[in-house]
């Protein structure tokens, strides 16, 4: 039975009105770690709605591992009778404000712009990604704990935070976000970080694509790329480039290896089989599928590969652009736990039978494929995250999954398109 993570519903904007057609089903997986699980969806709805949103500031993390900050100003040092700095309404302001955003600015959080007395959201947001990067509860309040922190000397620069880009989408690049000491970090907390002239290491699906370096990120609020921090490349990357890492460690220690083994291939059908009769396609199609792959590799680095299943078939011509019913585009990912495999869902895109469908007409409904995932290591941790590209109409998005406590967790994003 598959076993997947709370499930957030995007559904294809219907473009004109006409003849009744099924609508989509997208599921993903979340931004934040997941509390409960959910089955496949039974039924469809047709509405609009906007492009995913780039996850939270920061992932829950275990602590960092010990680095040495750099010089910076003097520290004073940290009043223990100091009050406990909040966003409020009216905000919090005086000398115990400056200092604190004297000393973010000092050790280059500057998301928190400028240094007003005022403690207001974006200080608040500076303050979160110093407390995840410290393994601290980052939840934007300064307290007893994040103040000492915060003006002892070991307090660690903003520079720790490693950047990835994405480099596959658009002509300019998006940053994904960043990393650092098991932290994860959006790309609004990672891009104040970056001045211009950081160098990457460049990495496709089958290794090392060169070195690049970047410009100083800026905020495009329009179409294609819709209120995300870009920035480009300098030499640009070959086609053949999916990231762009600041990291130095080995992104990519153990491939992914394709399965041509009978049994493990029927027991992968059976899975995509069991998700797509329970999303509304009462008799699922792989035999005549445009894509069906399964793939190994051990991405918590215990010996125990996981498999990777990604499955499309669309039954229309091979250049139309929508979708008919009994079509799908599915990544599916399968643990062992205690040699009994569970299924997770990563990703997918159905569209039901037509008795399944919601009734509302809809000329067609454009399709949306998802393809194979990539496994790259991109915060230097050991273990491997998947990133998946999957393309829309008239759009495409790059989201980085890892697998934390036994689900899958949508980490990091980024989308180009209209």
């Amino acid at each position: 039975m598959l076993r997947s993570t709370s499930v957030l519903v995007l559904l294809v904007l219907p473009l004109f009105a006409g003849c009744t057609a099924p609508a989509a089903v997208t599921t993903t997986t979340t931004a934040i770690l997941p509390t409960a699980t959910a089955a496949p969806p039974t039924s469809a709805a047709t509405t609009s709605a906007p492009p995913p949103s780039v996850p939270a500031t920061a992932v829950a993390s275990p602590p960092a591992p010990a680095v040495t900050a750099s010089p910076v100003a003097a520290v004073p040092t940290p009043d223990p009778n100091a009050r406990v700095l909040s966003v409020q309404e009216p905000p919090l302001s005086g000398d115990d404000v400056l200092a604190v955003q004297q000393r973010l600015l000092d050790l280059g959080y500057r998301q928190l712009g400028a240094r007003d007395g005022f403690y207001g959201p974006q200080t608040a947001a500076a303050v979160q990604t110093f407390q995840a990067v410290h393994g601290l509860e980052a939840d934007g309040i300064v307290g007893p704990q994040t103040q000492a922190q915060l003006f002892a000397p070991t307090a660690l620069n903003s520079d720790v935070i490693v950047p990835i880009v994405e480099t596959a989408l658009c002509q300019q690049h998006i940053v994904l976000g960043g990393s650092y000491g098991g932290a994860w970090f959006n790309n609004a907390a990672t891009e104040s970080l970056l001045r211009g002239g950081e160098r990457y290491r460049l990495y496709g699906a089958s290794g090392s694509a060169g070195e690049t370096i970047g410009s100083a990120p800026t905020l495009d609020l329009e179409p294609p790329y819709n209120n995300q921090y870009v920035l480009s490349l300098d030499p640009p990357p070959a086609d053949t480039a999916l990231v762009a890492l600041g990291g130095d460690w080995e992104v990519q220690p153990r491939l992914v290896q394709p399965i041509g083994d009978a049994a493990t291939r029927s027991v992968a059908e059976a899975a995509v089989i069991d998700y797509l009769q329970g999303a509304g396609i009462a008799q699922p199609l792989l035999s005549d599928a445009d894509r069906f792959e399964v793939q190994a590799v051990d991405l918590l680095n215990d010996g125990r590969p996981e498999l990777l299943i990604s499955a499309t078939r669309f039954s229309g011509a091979a250049e139309a652009v929508d979708a008919l019913p009994g079509d799908y585009s599915l990544v599916l990912l399968q643990t062992a736990d205690e040699d009994v495999p569970q299924t997770l869902l990563v990703t997918a895109t159905v569209y039901p039978d037509e008795e399944g469908a919601s009734g509302n007409e809809t000329e067609f409904t454009p399709r949306a494929e998802h393809r194979p995932p990539q496994t790259f290591d991109l915060n230097g941790d050991g273990q491997l995250e998947l990133l998946v590209t999957s393309r829309y109409f008239e759009s495409d998005t790059a989201v980085v999954y890892g697998l934390i406590q036994g689900q899958v967790v949508e980490l990091l994003f980024a989308f180009c398109g209209v």
